[in-house]
């Protein structure tokens, strides 16, 4: 939406000590007509080390928010594989990500963003405190439902269901 937003920078996050089977992402935009800062940190962890992986991309995070201060919201998401086998809620309830104070988690425990059999919120979306005061509504499309699918053709599209996070930036 080049009419809404325009686009500052990105760039994949460097990994010098190899953290990451997918290094994390991030894109900064400014909001046209409010001229309003955000930047969206995007990741795929790898289930194998979701704990270890999810640690560091607080380290990220925090490092992030520190540099960009109170000129930016900062919009954690991706399919973090925080839930079920790969994140216990034991390691949920220690991890840093999850317990800190500047983050609120859209995408909670108690959502299935899987098209599987399972019940899991592997994928989030944790949002900064300004953005939290933009944030309208977020929720996982089950697109199986509006559109009549069968289990089978919803597997087929994906096993997970997006995400998503409805965000309203004020004009000044």
């Amino acid at each position: 939406r080049t009419d809404k937003l325009q686009f500052i920078s990105a760039e994949v996050i460097a990994d010098p000590l190899d953290l990451f089977e997918r290094p994390p992402f991030v894109a900064q935009f400014r909001h046209l007509n409010s001229a309003h800062q955000f930047s969206l940190l995007g990741t795929h962890i790898d289930p194998d080390v979701a704990p270890e992986e999810i640690d560091a991309l607080h380290e990220i995070f925090t490092t992030l928010n520190r540099e960009r201060g109170d000129s930016d919201e900062i919009i954690v998401l991706g399919d973090f594989n925080a839930d079920c086998r790969y994140l216990n809620a034991t390691e949920r309830e220690t991890s840093a990500l999850f317990i800190d104070a500047h983050l609120t988690s859209w995408i909670t425990d108690e959502l299935d963003t899987t098209t599987r059999s399972t019940d899991c919120a592997y994928d989030r979306i944790l949002t900064t405190s300004g953005a939290t005061e933009m944030t309208v509504d977020a929720g996982v499309f089950r697109y199986d439902e509006v559109f009549g699918y069968d289990e089978a053709l919803t597997i087929s599209v994906s096993d997970h269901y997006p995400v998503w996070i409805t965000l309203e930036i004020e004009s000044h």
